[in-house]
């Protein structure tokens, strides 16, 4: 896996994909280092399977050291890079960053909200990150979602009515 490669297909020796490239982390920008990637099974059940849903927000799961220096009260947490307009995310009350910096090779968007819980689901973990979007793809038009996020250094909750989809 090279950067640039993330989203591409991986292939088994019979040539079934198995999974998606996400990224890697290597200090010579070349397939030397580590690379992930989720498996095939996830990403059905992300893209394909079910209802779709979307929240219109960019995110990015922190966790270990940079949960640390973001100052969360829990072990991870989404970071809120970006919200779209007319989304889930903006009926929540959701705020995007506006600093763009670089840590650990990685390109983020940092001054928005992290987005701690989804209703009872802390979202401290890839694993419950997985069940809170099982439990989004459920929700109708007219339901309420609560959300935790910390925002500015103070940890808030956000209300909406979940719009038609």
């Amino acid at each position: 896996v090279n950067e640039g490669s993330s989203g591409g297909p991986l292939f088994n020796m019979k040539g079934e994909v198995i999974g998606i490239a996400s990224f890697i982390l290597s200090r010579s920008e070349g397939f030397q280092g580590i690379s992930f990637a989720t498996t095939s099974n996830i990403a059905k059940e992300l893209m394909g399977k079910g209802r779709p849903i979307w929240i219109g927000i960019k995110g990015y799961y922190i966790s270990g050291p940079l949960a640390k220096i973001f100052n969360l009260p829990q072990s991870g947490g989404v970071l809120v890079q970006k919200v779209i307009p007319n989304s889930m995310g903006e009926a929540l009350g959701l705020r995007g960053g506006s600093y763009h910096m670089t840590m650990e090779e990685e390109e983020l968007v940092a001054g928005g909200d992290v987005l701690l819980t989804l209703d009872s689901i802390t979202l401290n973990n890839e694993q419950r990150i997985m069940k809170a979007w099982s439990y989004l793809k459920q929700l109708k038009s007219g339901d309420s979602l609560k959300s935790t996020v910390l925002r500015s250094g103070k940890v808030i909750e956000l209300w909406a009515i979940v719009p038609k989809m």
